[in-house]
């Protein structure tokens, strides 16, 4: 199968995975500790939103809350109160999926980058049947974004890292056309970092 239709193939199994999350998540139902955690999310807009004065977010002596991580259940509560959303938990769920799948579409871009489409169809298709990651990606909104950013660091990390090894390539492969090959060039090229450091510097 040649890569392009591998690369269309690809798509199409991202978009149904997409359509199948959106419909998972419209349709989940609302967990046990979802309350609490959407509970805490409307305290912290409150400290934000009365500039520090409703400290109720910070006295958490039960459930300890104050100590979590929730950036994503405080910025899909920011959202529910500017756009007047009505169905919280529905948005919150729909939010959730959505995160959910970009964390598979990032893991594949990441399997492609290292071997190619089929790779990351592979990773899609793993993902497509995972019954515990799924049903994350339905209504966990600590884990879910916490996994999206731990794969998005880490293959972000592994492709600046590449890109800097490619930049160092450039720009010895262009001092060696511009100055090596030539003796007056070469002086000058090795006079350059004196004069930056000891003239440059200083001033």
């Amino acid at each position: 199968m040649n890569n392009k239709v591998l690369k269309y193939t690809f798509y199409c199994f991202a978009g149904l995975l997409l359509i199948f999350m959106l419909k998972g998540g419209g349709d989940a139902g609302i967990s046990g500790d979802e309350y609490f955690h959407y509970n805490q999310s409307v305290s912290v807009y409150n400290y934000f939103a009365t500039f520090g004065k409703d400290t109720t977010a910070l006295n958490t002596p039960v459930t300890h809350l104050k100590y979590y991580g929730q950036s994503f259940d405080n910025i899909t509560t920011i959202l529910v109160r500017w756009f007047r959303i009505d169905d919280i938990f529905l948005f919150r769920h729909l939010s959730c999926s959505f995160v959910g799948w970009l964390t598979v579409i990032v893991t594949a871009i990441f399997a492609i980058w290292l071997a190619g489409y089929g790779a990351g169809i592979f990773v899609i298709l793993l993902f497509a049947v995972s019954p515990t990651f799924l049903g994350h990606s339905q209504n966990n909104l600590k884990d879910i974004p916490f996994a999206l950013s731990y794969i998005s660091a880490i293959f972000f990390m592994l492709r600046s890292r590449e890109q800097e090894q490619n930049l160092r390539h450039t720009i010895s492969h262009c001092k060696h056309r511009l100055f090596d090959q030539h003796p007056a060039r070469r002086f000058i090229a090795d006079l350059l970092p004196f004069t930056f450091l000891h003239i440059v510097l200083p001033l």
